[in-house]
């Protein structure tokens, strides 16, 4: 798959078929069965704003406290 991306547009007719043969593998495998059961039951807002926190709190945790206190507190009043 790699190999098809480095060179994106000639390969993209491929890459979209590959990415829609995978993406329907997973949603009907057996072994993703418990998986797509739990994501279809998260609230994806929810999902999104923690996925941003953790990926952004090593960002953050390298400026002033200031501002980590201030970004949590409107991260937790968006969740809540």
């Amino acid at each position: 798959m790699a190999q098809l991306v480095d060179d994106y547009e000639v390969n993209k007719p491929l890459i979209e078929i590959l990415a829609v043969s995978i993406e329907r593998w997973e949603d009907q495998a057996a072994e993703f069965s418990d998986f797509n059961a739990a994501v279809a039951e998260t609230d994806r807002g929810i999902a999104v704003l923690k996925t941003l926190m953790g990926r952004c709190a090593s960002c953050i945790l390298r400026k002033p406290p200031a501002v980590f206190a201030i970004f949590w507190v409107f991260m937790e009043r968006m969740v809540t």
